[in-house]
């Protein structure tokens, strides 16, 4: 029996889409093992050269972030991520449970609105 080509398309494009829905969720259920402030502080340069002199000021600034370490396959990796609107620290809590994931040398995590964010990982060992 011969397939027409439409069909012979049809029926790789269903199997593609099998396998993409069967493997395409790689998430894995993590223990948040800490949750901890990593804000940076620093100072910037400000300047008004539009007064005619080399007026300058150290401006504070702060770079909110958050370490973040979980516990995913028996392994705990810890890396810090840019706390902004869509992510605070108090979205995690210790001990609960979160959707992860390894992607290289990057941690990712599922937010609360079911996006994903990554960061570097910055240590990785045994689960203690």
């Amino acid at each position: 029996m011969r397939l027409s080509f439409q069909k012979a398309v049809a029926v790789l494009l269903l199997v593609c889409a099998s396998v993409a829905w069967a493997g395409g969720s790689k998430w894995k259920s993590a223990k948040v093992l800490e949750v901890r402030d990593a804000s940076e502080t620093g100072a910037s340069v400000a300047s008004n050269n539009s007064v005619g002199g080399p007026d300058t000021a150290l401006v504070g600034g702060v770079v909110p972030r958050c370490r973040v370490t979980v516990a995913l396959d028996g392994v705990s990796y810890t890396a810090i991520f840019t706390v902004d609107k869509h992510f605070k620290p108090t979205d995690l809590a210790e001990g609960e449970e979160v959707s992860a994931r390894v992607e290289g040398n990057k941690l990712v995590l599922q937010r609360l609105d079911t996006k994903e964010m990554k960061a570097k990982i910055v240590h990785q060992g045994p689960v203690q």
